[in-house]
């Protein structure tokens, strides 16, 4: 089996007890790597398209994106097409058991974006209805998988496992409202946990990157140093807690990307999964299965200040918090 690396020169690690990418251990606990900067930080934009230079030289394999129509996966697109590294586009359609497309208004968009930049999708089509019924379930069960829409990302992964390394739009910073237990002070936080996908791709040798925005920490420290992203920061006292999430992901992370990337497809984004009857039986499925894997829900918290000092050191240190650390908080 050949050393994969899903960021750069590992920086990004996560696993349990004294291992990495392992399987969950309910009774142990639960941990995550980062890397500092080895530099300043440049601009947002120049750092996603040198990380997909770096991507681009590190896979062997044609590359292939997969292409939701959003903003996060045209922002990976972009940027391997402004770092020279080819790849293909590739639009999911999702079907009921009737024919009838549940994201339909994504894939629209995706479209959109490949006959704007001239590019060539793969278009795939799935009857989710019955994947969620055989093969989906499956998959959610046999890799602990707590979110079913993972599940369908890991159908393209595996289909094209052996011909092409799978790039995702994953990984951008989700800064959401906390409060800290001892301090009671309400601040901006940014956590992690385990990602079953990736450790389905370790186990199988597959090549790829699932955290696109993530892959250097250069990326990270220049998503949330941004100048939107400070101002969301000096704001957030004054946005109700529940409402903290959606306001910084419909309002702050749209402006962000289109400062940096005017020449998007701008338009709203849906994910085809609202649209399914039985989501709601999918997320107690996967619920269940979380509360049995992974009962006190383990991931690391971070403090936004905390994070931005840590990155912006510029020391190039890869440190590990674990579950046992007090910044992770319960």
């Amino acid at each position: 089996m050949q050393q994969l690396n899903y960021s750069l020169n590992d920086h990004y690690k996560w696993g349990f007890n004294e291992e990495w990418f392992n399987d969950a251990e309910p009774r142990g606990y639960f941990k995550v790597s980062l890397g500092a900067c080895n530099r300043p930080h440049k601009s947002f934009r120049e750092e996603c398209i040198i990380a997909a230079k770096l991507i681009g030289d590190s896979v062997t394999k044609p590359i292939l994106v997969g292409l939701s129509g959003g903003s996060d996966s045209q922002v990976v697109c972009l940027s391997l097409m402004n770092a020279n590294v080819p790849f293909t586009p590739v639009i999911l359609k999702l079907f009921d058991s009737k024919g009838l497309q549940y994201n339909a208004h994504d894939v629209e968009g995706a479209f959109a974006f490949c006959e704007k930049f001239n590019l060539t999708p793969i278009v795939e089509e799935l009857d989710l209805d019955n994947f969620f019924i055989n093969h989906g379930l499956q998959l959610i069960y046999d890799n602990c998988i707590t979110v079913f829409e993972i599940a369908v990302q890991l159908y393209l992964v595996i289909k094209y496992k052996d011909t092409h390394a799978y790039i995702n739009g994953g990984g951008d910073p989700q800064l959401s409202k906390y409060k800290d237990p001892d301090s009671e002070e309400m601040t901006l936080s940014y956590s992690l946990g385990p990602l079953p996908i990736q450790q389905y791709m370790i186990k199988n040798d597959i090549e790829g990157c699932l955290k696109f925005f993530m892959y250097t920490p250069e990326q990270i420290a220049a998503y949330i140093d941004h100048p939107i992203f400070h101002a969301f920061e000096a704001a957030q006292t004054c946005i109700a807690d529940r409402t903290s999430w959606d306001y910084f992901t419909y309002c702050v992370k749209p402006m962000m990307y289109v400062s940096e990337w005017p020449e998007l497809v701008q338009r709203k984004k849906f994910t085809g999964f609202e649209q399914i009857p039985y989501i709601a039986e999918i997320r107690r499925i996967t619920e269940e299965l979380n509360d049995h894997i992974n009962p006190k829900m383990k991931k690391i918290i971070w403090k936004y200040h905390d994070l931005l000092e840590f990155l912006n050191s510029n020391t190039g240190e890869i440190k590990t918090w674990s579950s046992e650390d007090e910044r992770d908080y319960y």
